[in-house]
């Protein structure tokens, strides 16, 4: 084997062998990340459960809801990342996951929302007062929801 084929060979295994070792190591950290990024939102989205359930016998609490939203903002921040760490993907839609726990979350901060804001309840009495249906005020106080979150998400 001549000398130039043999330093050549070794140079492409020097040059390729950290590689691995690096993308391992990306991937282990954007590993970590997301997965407390997803517990983030999930913890948020219960929080927002435990919210809800107390209002539902106490009556609305603004504050309550109030504290929520910076929560929300942190929450639902996702991570930094490596520009490449999607060639860490082995398996499944990270954007289809990452929108999926956010719904859940979403709609249980929602639902929190609905029963503890007074802006809802004030709105549900209107309508109520007004003749619209159960229906009708459920859909229109989801969609006051949604925009509260939009606007913290924003």
């Amino acid at each position: 084997m001549k000398r130039t084929a043999l330093l050549g060979g070794v140079l492409v295994t020097f040059a390729l062998g950290p590689v691995p070792a690096r993308a391992d190591a990306m991937c282990a950290k954007t590993e970590k990340a997301i997965a407390a990024w997803f517990r983030g939102v999930d913890a948020v989205g219960r929080e927002g459960v435990e919210v809800m359930a107390k209002c539902m016998f106490n009556g609305p609490n603004d504050k309550a809801i109030n504290a929520l939203a910076p929560k929300i903002k942190k929450a639902f921040t996702p991570p930094a990342l490596d520009a490449s760490a999607d060639r860490c993907v082995k398996a499944g839609d990270p954007v289809g996951i990452a929108e999926t726990v956010g719904h859940s979350a979403g709609q249980r901060l929602g639902l929190a929302w609905g029963v503890c804001a007074t802006k809802a309840k004030a709105h549900a009495n209107k309508r109520a007062k007004e003749g619209a249906s159960v229906e009708t005020i459920k859909k229109e106080v989801g969609e006051l929801a949604q925009a509260w979150m939009q606007a913290l998400l924003q």
